[in-house]
């Protein structure tokens, strides 16, 4: 059975659990643990006023935490964390 190179990564998408965005992927993989990138993810999933997820992209992202004025483990944790879920997306 040959499938094309979209439909292949539409797939791809759907099995790595990427669907829901970057917040979904985060909270769903990272919330339940002790760990930074676990309590990163408790605050974003805790943020009412995170970026929507329709328009997201690191920039993005990265622009919003800095206008919380963020340190840079934060920032660190996100790019760490978008890093994992667009190597996941591929």
């Amino acid at each position: 059975m040959n499938i094309s190179a979209e439909e292949w990564n539409a797939r791809k998408s759907r099995d790595s659990g990427v669907r829901g965005g970057f917040r979904t992927w985060l909270v769903t993989t990272y919330a339940g643990e002790q760990s930074p990138l676990g309590d990163f993810a408790r605050e974003v999933r805790d943020d009412d006023e995170w970026p929507d997820p329709q328009f997201e992209s690191l920039r993005e992202y990265l622009e919003y935490l800095d206008s919380l004025d963020a340190g840079i483990d934060t920032l660190d944790l996100l790019e760490e964390a978008w890093d994992q879920y667009k190597g996941r997306a591929q």
